[in-house]
């Protein structure tokens, strides 16, 4: 019995077809870095020819089994008897799983059996080896304690050690030097959530934030997190294109820059997450994926939504979408890399997966993010893939007052002096403020009243250094220095500083 592991590093049909076409450097990245294209070539050959030998001189003597993690770029089922697909565990499998490692009966009460599902569903996308790691360590942790311990407490204990570990994530090696993401699982998604809320706060305000948000959370959430419930209601649950499809679900968010469209994006994936523990959100900068090689931009974005269905359930954010779904026709390089990139990104959200159709798989929801819908090619945004545009605009007068109170609220500032046509108070203030920031958007109101602070802040440290000029005792210096710079945190802000903060931003100065 011959047993080689990790097969396609030496049999994959990309290397014979870039060692074919000459392609030295894009093949490099593929190559074991102890081996030259052509040592790798000879390889590829020379099993073939062994494996030529062993049918036809050793048949029924020699067993030759291989693993390997993928199969997509084989070309040698001439030589295999038969191929074995093994996926990872479904939600039954891995209940089956958690009974047999953790040493609970088959007959359980109806609490346990909640607690398994549960369990169950939160190890979606797990591997059979990380569950029963999983396992081992609520059984190692009994080592240390005598006491008998029943499977309600090992339950328990499972279930706070994978509170505590970090939701399963793509595999980071396989997008090395090809594509910047930023992978968050529910841990990071629901630290800031209050636990005794049901839903996350929004982090924006205004009716039309309002509205946005009830549209993203209609085309994302239902498909995403009740994906059976939703092809039932749909199809009768019956296996069919819709439901064979990975990416069920995708929307795109355009409008000026700091209207909130990324937070939104964010809150969405909270969400999702505060339903099913299992969802990560997958964050790309959408200009890492363009290469100056030839081929090397679709390459990645293949190699992005792979990593993607591997990490399903998920939320797949691209960031200046524009980069890679570009309006075609307009592309001004001789290879035409930038037309081929949108085909290439139009095939992936259309894309079938063959093992999509398991009644426990994982979906993926895409939300794109740009500033112009007018540079997305409209193929894009045709049903079945981002069939939702939802425009982000900036604050009207009302969500700039909502803006500014919030930002107020924790401020102290003296209204001492106003005259009867100036403010008296924060409410009075806010309006001012709306009023003159018209066209304006969030993080350019809110820097109006970190300015005012610090023109306080200013004031003090300008009046401190007079004090040491002018005080013969450098010790009396030194005291009052520290005690006028605790004050400066403490003391109110004159409001006018607000209104002077305005103007300079309007005159460029800041």
């Amino acid at each position: 019995m011959i047993v080689l592991d990790n097969i396609d590093k030496i049999i994959s049909q990309e290397k014979a077809r870039n060692f074919d076409n000459n392609d030295i450097a894009f093949s490099n990245r593929d190559t074991l870095s102890s081996l030259s294209i052509y040592q790798s070539y000879n390889i590829r050959s020379a099993f073939i020819r062994a494996m030529n030998e062993l049918k036809q001189n050793y048949f029924n003597k020699v067993l030759v089994i291989c693993s390997s993690t993928t199969c997509e770029d084989f070309d040698l089922n001439d030589y295999f008897d038969e191929v074995v697909s093994l996926q990872k565990p479904d939600r039954i499998q891995r209940q089956l799983l958690i009974k047999e490692c953790l040493g609970i009966d088959n007959t359980v009460s109806a609490v346990m059996e909640s607690t398994l599902s549960t369990l169950a569903n939160f190890m979606l996308g797990r591997t059979t080896a990380e569950i029963v790691g999983f396992c081992k360590m609520v059984i190692s942790s009994e080592c240390e304690d005598t006491q008998y311990h029943s499977g309600q407490d090992r339950l328990r204990n499972l279930e706070l050690i994978l509170s505590d570990t970090r939701s399963s994530t793509i595999n980071s090696r396989s997008l090395e030097g090809l594509v910047s993401v930023n992978v968050m699982g529910s841990l990071d998604l629901l630290k800031n959530i209050d636990s005794n809320s049901s839903e996350p706060e929004l982090p924006l305000v205004g009716d039309d934030a309002i509205d946005s948000w009830e549209k993203l959370k209609n085309i994302i959430i239902p498909p995403l997190c009740r994906f059976k419930e939703f092809n039932e209601l749909l199809h009768g649950g019956s296996k069919n294109s819709y439901g064979e499809k990975v990416v069920c679900s995708g929307a795109l968010l355009y409008g000026s820059s700091a209207t909130g469209k990324s937070s939104l994006a964010y809150h969405c994936a909270s969400v999702a997450a505060s339903i099913n523990p299992a969802m990560k959100l997958i964050e790309v900068a959408c200009t890492s994926l363009i290469h100056k090689e030839v081929g090397g931009s679709e390459r990645a974005l293949k190699q992005l939504f792979h990593a993607a269905r591997s990490a399903a359930p998920c939320i797949l954010l691209l960031d200046g979408l524009e980069n890679i779904a570009k309006t075609r026709g307009n592309d001004s390089t001789t290879e035409g890399t930038m037309d081929r990139l949108v085909s290439s990104f139009l095939i992936e959200m259309d894309g079938i997966d063959d093992h999509a159709t398991s009644n426990d798989s994982g979906r993926i929801a895409v939300i794109g993010i740009t500033n112009d819908i007018k540079w997305i090619d409209p193929a894009v945004r045709r049903p079945g893939r981002l069939e939702r545009s939802i425009q982000m605009k900036l604050p009207d007068h009302r969500t700039r007052k909502l803006i500014t109170l919030q930002c107020l609220s924790d401020m102290s500032i003296d209204f001492t002096g106003a005259s009867y046509f100036e403010p008296k108070h924060k409410d009075g203030l806010s309006g001012v403020i709306a009023m003159k920031t018209v066209g304006w958007n969030a993080a350019e109101i809110r820097s109006i009243c970190r300015e005012a602070a610090i023109y306080r802040v200013r004031e003090l440290v300008t009046a401190d250094e007079k004090l040491i000029e002018d005080s013969p005792s450098m010790s009396i210096c030194k005291e009052h220095k520290e005690n006028d710079f605790r004050a400066s945190y403490q003391s109110a802000i004159p409001f006018k500083y607000f209104e002077i903060a305005i103007e300079e931003r309007k005159k460029g100065a800041l």
